[in-house]
């Protein structure tokens, strides 16, 4: 059966952490075809799919890997496009976003219930009483006994990378980017995306990126040309 690995998120921005879950799953899946999938909402995080698909390219995830879908966790764009009797589907995420990691993020598959040895049920809802479903299960590296998407998708994590001072999400740093100063912001930028470090210029420009998303203002954020034209510079 055909394998697809998919790197759902919001990738607000996309950094070199996230570049290292990709690497991590050509590694660990080297006969899968592997997508990032990315939405294009900036209703409550600032960073468009276009910003986001140029920065996940200089961070250095091919042409074409990086998607634009309306969900990341179902992403129907990618999955349509295949055999649903015929491929196995396998979502990868950071352990930070495990249940007992520093982030945790869902949804997760059901679990067994330890007193019951059975599925739990719904508790509400026009499937209240009825089983939770099991479409979604843990990857446990049982290659033998993977079942097509039309019967399952499995859930695989990978170990977080750091990276700068520290960092592990884009929330950090959005959240420290202003309080930096212009060498700061470099430094932060070259440790993001590395293939920069030779480059000042190209790294000026990134940074400049995120000084006009980050910083926004409500007038400028009316004005998307002007962060278009930054990144159609590049």
């Amino acid at each position: 059966m055909k394998k697809v690995v998919i790197i759902p998120g919001g990738f607000h921005p996309f950094h070199a952490g996230h570049y290292e879950l990709y690497k991590s799953a050509t590694k660990a899946f080297p006969d899968a075809d592997i997508f990032v999938a990315a939405t294009n909402d900036t209703s409550e995080r600032p960073f468009s799919f276009a910003t986001k698909e140029l920065l996940a390219r200089l961070a250095g995830v091919p042409q074409g890997k990086f998607v634009q879908v309306k969900s990341p966790f179902s992403a129907d764009e990618i999955t349509n496009k295949y055999d649903p009797s015929d491929t196995i589907l396998i979502w990868l995420k950071s352990e930070k976003n495990a249940k007992g990691g520093t982030d945790p993020e869902g949804p997760f598959p059901a679990e067994i219930d330890p007193n019951t040895g059975k599925l739990p049920l719904v508790t509400r809802g026009p499937n209240k009483g009825k089983t939770v479903s099991d479409r979604l299960k843990y990857y446990k590296g049982n290659e033998n006994k993977l079942q097509p998407m039309a019967r399952h998708s499995y859930l695989a994590y990978m170990p977080t990378v750091e990276f700068g001072p520290g960092i592990t999400s884009g929330s950090q740093i959005r959240k420290l980017w202003p309080q930096l100063n212009d060498k700061q912001k470099l430094g932060l930028v070259i440790s993001l995306y590395p293939d920069t470090k030779n480059n000042l210029e190209l790294a000026k420009k990134v940074s400049n990126i995120f000084d006009k998303v980050i910083n926004i203002s409500p007038a400028l954020k009316e004005n998307k040309n002007t962060i278009l034209d930054y990144i159609n510079e590049i």
